[in-house]
């Protein structure tokens, strides 16, 4: 009875470990980078149409995707991730910033200079 307890125990505990440890990669890691590239799309394609139309039906778009990314940057993003982000010279919190302004800008040569500096701190392009 022992010996097979023995056969059995390894595995069991072995799977449990794997899986306990695939979760917290998967909840800790993988699925917040997941999100900012999510949201770095979101804003890439809420951006696009702004080159022909006016600022005023995407003002609350674009300060939603603000806090968005800047929540996701400070609240949910590894450290590491973070650093790197940092080497790729992107600055989300600039972007966020830049977001915010562009949803207040009313004249049109203000707003394409905004939309260049988000493309720029978040290494996108429109």
């Amino acid at each position: 009875m022992i010996q097979m307890m023995n056969n059995w125990l390894f595995p069991v505990l072995l799977g449990f470990f794997l899986g306990s440890t695939g979760y917290i990669l998967y909840r800790f890691y993988f699925k917040p980078i997941m999100k900012y590239k999510r949201i770095k799309r979101k804003i890439q394609k809420s951006l696009a149409p702004l080159a022909t139309e006016t600022l005023t039906t995407h003002k609350q778009v674009l300060g939603s995707l603000a806090s968005e990314i800047s929540s996701c940057y400070t609240n949910d993003l590894p450290v590491w991730f973070r650093l790197a982000l940092t080497r790729r010279k992107e600055d989300p919190q600039a972007a966020a910033a830049h977001l915010l302004t562009l949803a207040k800008t009313k004249n049109p040569d203000h707003a394409r200079r905004r939309i260049q500096q988000i493309e720029e701190t978040l290494k996108i392009t429109i």
